[in-house]
């Protein structure tokens, strides 16, 4: 019995030694400085997910440094504890697309001092307060590199948390350096995790990404923990990093080129340099990279489109290569909506445009009808209303006189024809308020005759959707904005007419005159200064109405670490008036550039021949003819009345 009982105590003494041991080891990773550093690195941190790596056994070894993490430095913060998935054990190699890597282009920085002056310390904290994405931490515990390994392969997507502050433990593991290499450069070159500490063996490595080195980029730094240090990249300073970017050569917003009458300009020549196109779009970029101090890797200039959804779900042009990770950033301004696939983000708005519908130009008026078109037609119909009701008011008050004769004294009166007027006190106001009438219908003639001899009048444009919806015009274009059309008939007329084509739709407009095609409002200002003919007379139109209106900026792959830097600058571009002023700089020396084009044999003095006063003289010939036509009926009638009355005296003598 005592044997028992010895047997009985003695195991629970080991128990409680075994337990002690335990939790000796997990915590005593838990220093003063350890936990004063991850106290300070997680101050800012809202939620933070704990994740807990193994391979499906119970650890009590990681369960004693959870629970003492979280009581230590996530006590006043949200921690969601997650356990992964069963992890095969197995032995676990470096990935070969990164042994190249490991063994020539990383190095390990083990003699990076820590005499950094606390306020720049302290500033650098306070960077997490401007990116929105740093709110939320991940902490990943594991005892093993080749369960993190396994578990970063395939068991964990992190797309969607690649902005969040990454703390990862390995307590225990004998193959340390070549996984320490392994994983932090996977997180980077493959998840995009910008900010990541890995704290094994008493040691914190960090990878830098953007410290250049002689063969590439990236070195990773080993430090000892010290209190209240912090150890974040940062993005104020890429230190010439190359970024890739993709952009589509448009006019006027992302030119190959500067405009010749630019090139002397310092501001958008220094801009130039840095992102290689010039417009709004690449001045953006330009200032980023100048800001950032990033260069600018252009991804496969010749392409030019801006992306669509194929079959089977597959995407082109720049919408595909920011969706499939292909690039850094789409430098092109791209409308801001809701889009059916949701793999990329848009940077903060920098511009903003509406959609405008651009017709053929209106046939120009011939100079014959000019006299006809002085007037709109209510002006004509009310003029011809007022002279018969004068016609007739006078016609009421003089009783006295033939009808005939009051008949032909009013018209001559409104003709301003005054040698024939008889003076009757009885009409005298009446005779001055049609001769102020017709003074001012006659100066209001001649003043319009002038405007249309001396300038190039056309028919009415097409300036709303009712009348683009009237003209039977196709509408070209990629944009769909009349899809939504709900119970809108206009709309949904528009649809239909609506012909998927985009680079030849201002051609077509302009030389086919059978379509109109939808382009920027700004932009449309500007693209019709291309499509002139030979005297430099317009082609095209703007529509008045707008379709819609859309905010613009550039698209980042889900989850870019780039972004909140980007949005920064951005935003201050915008609020300062820099974005509004380099698109007025090219807009104005593109429209410049355009005036000078056509200010040469077009402007030589001409002399003046019987052609530019046409009108005229058709006017005259039909007033002569007129004039004619009735003093040969005067003529004719007199004669035929004459001889009547001759007839009737001859019947009366007999």
């Amino acid at each position: 019995m005592k044997h028992n009982l010895f047997k009985f105590v003695t195991f629970l003494a080991f128990l409680k030694a075994k337990s002690l041991l335990i939790k000796k080891e997990e915590t005593k990773h838990f220093t003063p400085n350890f936990v004063a550093f991850y106290s300070k690195y997680f101050t800012e941190i809202k939620s933070a997910d704990l994740i807990l790596v193994t391979n499906g056994t119970p650890n009590p070894h990681l369960d004693t440094f959870c629970n003492k993490f979280i009581e230590k430095i996530l006590a006043s913060n949200t921690a969601r504890r997650v356990r992964t998935k069963n992890l095969n054990n197995c032995d676990v190699k470096p990935d070969p697309e990164f042994e190249n890597y490991l063994n020539e282009t990383f190095v390990l920085d083990y003699n990076f001092t820590l005499d950094a002056n606390p306020q720049i310390i302290r500033e650098k904290h306070k960077n997490l307060q401007t990116h929105p994405g740093l709110n939320n931490g991940c902490v990943i515990i594991s005892e093993s590199f080749t369960h993190l390994v396994t578990f970063f392969n395939g068991s964990y997507n992190m797309c969607a948390e690649k902005r969040v502050l990454y703390s990862i433990f390995v307590l225990k593991d004998q193959f340390g350096q070549d996984f320490v290499r392994q994983l932090l450069v996977k997180l980077w070159t493959k998840f995009q995790v910008l900010n990541a500490v890995l704290y094994f063996s008493e040691n914190l490595y960090i990878y830098k990404p953007f410290r250049k080195t002689l063969r590439s980029w990236g070195v990773i730094n080993v430090y000892k923990i010290r209190k209240e240090r912090i150890f974040l990249n940062a993005l104020k300073n890429l230190e010439g990093y190359p970024l890739r970017v993709k952009a589509l050569f448009r006019f006027p917003t992302a030119l190959t080129g500067i405009p010749e009458n630019m090139k002397n300009d310092p501001i958008h020549t220094k801009l130039y340099k840095y992102s290689g196109f010039s417009g709004v779009d690449g001045n953006v970029l330009g200032e980023m990279a100048k800001q950032m101090n990033f260069s600018v890797m252009l991804i496969n200039k010749k392409q030019r489109n801006f992306g669509k959804t194929v079959t089977k779900g597959w995407l082109t042009g720049s919408l595909g290569y920011v969706v499939y990770d292909l690039v850094d950033l789409v430098a092109n301004g791209m409308f801001v909506t809701d889009h059916e696939n949701v793999n990329f983000e848009y940077t903060c708005v920098y511009f903003h445009d509406k959609i405008s519908v651009v017709a053929p130009k209106a046939a120009r008026i011939p100079q014959w009808l000019a006299i006809f078109k002085c007037f709109q037609w209510q002006t004509w119909i009310s003029f011809i209303f007022t002279c018969g009701v004068s016609l007739l008011f006078c016609f009421l008050v003089v009783t006295k006189r033939r009808v005939k004769n009051t008949l032909v004294d009013t018209f001559l009166l409104l003709v301003f024809d005054s040698d024939k007027i008889h003076k009757v006190k009885d009409k005298n106001l009446f005779l001055a308020s049609c001769l102020l009438f017709n003074s001012i219908v006659i100066f209001t003639l001649q003043g319009n005759l002038v405007t249309y001899f001396s300038t190039k009048s056309y028919y009415s444009d097409i300036n709303s959707l009712k009348e683009l919806d009237k003209s039977g015009l196709g509408i070209s274009t990629s944009l769909p904005v009349f899809h939504n059309y709900g119970n809108s008939t206009l709309i949904k007329n528009l649809h239909g007419k609506v012909t998927n084509k985009y680079r030849v739709s201002m051609k077509q407009a302009a030389f086919g005159k059978n379509v109109v095609a939808l382009e920027r409002g700004k932009d449309a200002k500007l693209l019709t200064l291309l499509y002139v003919d030979a005297e430099g007379n317009p082609l095209l139109h703007i529509s008045r109405e707008a379709v819609i209106s859309y905010y613009l900026s550039f698209m980042v792959p889900q989850g870019s670490p780039y972004l909140p830097q980007f949005n920064f600058l951005i935003m201050g571009f915008f609020e300062s008036g820099l974005v509004e002023k380099w698109y007025n700089d090219i807009a104005a020396s593109i429209t410049t550039s355009f005036k000078f084009r056509y200010t040469g044999d077009e402007r030589v003095l001409k002399p003046f021949s019987l052609h530019d006063v046409q009108s005229a003289f058709i006017i005259l010939g039909i007033g002569l003819s007129v004039a004619i036509l009735f003093f040969v009926y005067e003529i004719t009638a007199t004669k035929l009345r004459n001889g009547y009355i001759l007839l009737c005296c001859i019947q009366n003598s007999v």
